[in-house]
């Protein structure tokens, strides 16, 4: 199982929730974009798979922007996800 999450990449409150949450499973803490948007994809193992957190993605201008272009599927569980 792969997971890619969307997140701001700026936003502290998200990132130290997240950090918080997933304390036991990511094994160095998740952080924020860094200067010269270091630290864009941060990708983690944990035991139901590879997590991966995007602070940023190549061509839309701003997590805002995506998220009104945001659409919800259903996963195989009938779970409503939304995605990109």
């Amino acid at each position: 199982m792969d997971w890619d999450i969307f997140i701001p990449g700026k936003d502290l409150d998200n990132i130290g929730l997240i950090n918080e949450l997933l304390s036991t499973e990511l094994d160095v803490p998740l952080v924020t974009i860094g200067e010269r948007s270091s630290n864009v994809i941060q990708t983690y193992q944990t035991r139901w798979g590879i997590i991966q957190f995007h602070l940023a993605v190549a061509g839309i201008p701003s997590f805002d922007e995506a998220e009104r272009h945001s659409v919800f599927h259903k996963d195989e569980n009938g779970v409503s996800v939304k995605c990109l």
